[in-house]
């Protein structure tokens, strides 16, 4: 079981930390922890605090226990690639609105077709 209250967090730490402190659209996601709404300045205040180590206190056993392996097809590809190519790679991707997952995939698998 995943935990919403660690996802609610992950979301309110990652808009303080890389927007400025500035609530993004992403805080609509959270499920538990709905203190922010976008474009608000973050600034805690006592009963989000109380809030927090309430929703805590209730999800202490959840939180206690190891979580579920997570299952996915999909593993990391590591590898040296040129800087003209890489460059080449994300400028593109940026063009076209493609995510460089979904790009180097279609890639890898054009390549294995080709040398099949």
């Amino acid at each position: 079981m995943r935990s919403a209250l660690m996802r609610d967090l992950a979301i309110l730490r990652n808009d303080y930390a890389h927007n400025g402190g500035i609530a993004s659209s992403k805080q609509k996601k959270c499920q538990r922890l709905k203190w922010f709404e976008p474009g608000q300045r973050m600034q805690p205040l006592q009963h989000h605090y109380q809030e927090l180590f309430e929703e805590c206190e209730i999800e202490r056993v959840a939180l206690a226990s190891a979580p579920n392996a997570y299952k996915t097809n999909k593993v990391e590809l590591r590898g040296n690639v040129p800087l003209d190519i890489v460059d080449s790679f994300r400028s593109t991707t940026a063009a076209l609105g493609v995510g460089t997952d979904e790009a180097l995939a279609a890639a890898v698998a054009g390549w294995c077709e080709s040398n099949e």
